[in-house]
């Protein structure tokens, strides 16, 4: 599964809700049957407050190409999905 496009406010990041986003991006990704999360740092003046995001939740850097942009994966079968702290989702059904 490739995360195409994490967009957070600087306001919001560091307050566990990117634990949240990835979690539910792991949960997506076993309900698929995949295992395996990439994502792409692609590095900017404006996103260096989150050039070691991906590091930090425990994914691999796969790849560097010339421009700085990183690749990163995270495997689900060796890390187990990404939880939050402090933020929990429940899913409410109607009867």
């Amino acid at each position: 599964m490739n995360i195409h496009l994490w967009l957070m406010s600087c306001r919001v990041i560091g307050r566990t809700v990117e634990n949240t986003l990835l979690g539910q991006v792991c949960e997506a990704a076993e309900k698929q049957g995949k295992h395996l999360i990439r994502g792409t740092y692609i590095p900017t003046a404006k996103n260096a407050l989150v050039k070691n995001k991906y590091e930090e939740f425990g994914f691999v850097c796969v790849d560097t190409l010339d421009d700085g942009t990183t690749i990163w994966e995270y495997d689900l079968l060796t890390r187990g999905p990404i939880a939050s702290p402090y933020i929990t989702i429940e899913t409410l059904v109607e009867a």
